[in-house]
């Protein structure tokens, strides 16, 4: 964790940006190719990735219930390789990790 520029680094709603902005990339990330709010987030903060490291329909959910709000994160958890905007850059189990495409990225 430490040395890696993470936007989200833990199952509550803080991140780097106003919590204005946390909460729209947390509830609305997934409509990225649809939402012009969305994607000026994106550029501002220079978000390249979506890694998530635990589905939650699994069997071994690694996140706390007593801090998991899921529709905090519908955003985020949402995002599937059928999700435009995003590609599915590596899987492994549940875990994922996708690349926003460079036209959201503004890189």
């Amino acid at each position: 964790m430490d040395g890696i520029n993470v936007f989200f680094r833990r199952t509550y709603s803080t991140g780097a940006g106003t919590e204005d902005d946390n909460e729209l990339l947390r509830t609305h990330l997934c409509d990225l190719a649809h939402s012009k709010d969305v994607q000026e987030l994106v550029k501002k903060y220079h978000i390249q990735y979506v890694l998530m490291l635990d589905d939650l329909s699994s069997e071994h959910p690694t996140t706390f219930d007593m801090l998991y709000e899921p529709e905090e994160w519908k955003g985020i958890e949402s995002i599937t390789e059928e999700t435009p905007g995003f590609t599915l850059v590596m899987s492994e189990d549940d875990m994922r990790l996708y690349e926003i495409d460079a036209q959201y990225r503004g890189n």
